[in-house]
């Protein structure tokens, strides 16, 4: 099995440390959260649900989650009719990618997050920089590996996100 191979390869034989779980884990959620963006920026149905969402009942954690990761699929999919230029907005796709981590309980990375904004990582370190001065995104310290840094919303900014959602909410509830 490759996996088994790539441990053993890492273990003691070359005198260093076997990988530790935890991080093995950590870059396994990493890894699926960047292929779903992947698949966000490919898909061609952004209103699409998985079929395992749609067949089973949503928490209100999921349904936030799933919600900010449609609005997200939409913004990709304009890209693929429009110049792309013409609707950058990186501190939304930013905050649409903080919001859905937080409910699908995930970190992100500041790398992570520079491919959610889909602008150059220059631009989208500084927007990191901006959302942060104005106290809507706070750095954390990975704890396993203290050279990785995560992004989150700060608590302001999930509550002004999630009287957004519920302010949506009620106008698609209107036009129904």
């Amino acid at each position: 099995m490759p996996i088994e191979k790539d441990r053993e390869e890492a273990s003691d034989d070359d005198g260093q440390r076997p990988r530790n779980e935890p991080q093995l884990e950590a870059i396994r959620r990493e890894v699926q959260r960047l292929a779903e963006m992947l698949d966000a920026l490919n898909g061609d149905d952004p209103s699409a649900l998985d079929d395992i969402e749609a067949a089973s009942p949503i928490s209100f954690e999921q349904g936030r989650a799933a919600e900010a990761a449609r609005m997200y699929k939409e913004r990709r999919l304009r890209d693929q009719f429009l110049p792309s230029n013409l609707f950058a907005d990186p501190a939304w796709d930013m905050l649409l990618d903080l919001y859905k981590a937080h409910y699908r309980r995930s970190d992100v990375s500041i790398c992570s997050l520079c491919l959610a904004s889909c602008v150059p990582t220059t631009t989208a370190h500084r927007w990191i920089d901006t959302m942060e001065d104005a106290k809507l995104f706070k750095r954390t310290c990975d704890q396993r590996d203290r050279r990785r840094v995560f992004i989150e919303l700060t608590e302001g900014a999930r509550l002004a996100m999630d009287r957004y959602f519920d302010r949506l909410a009620l106008i698609r509830n209107e036009g129904a």
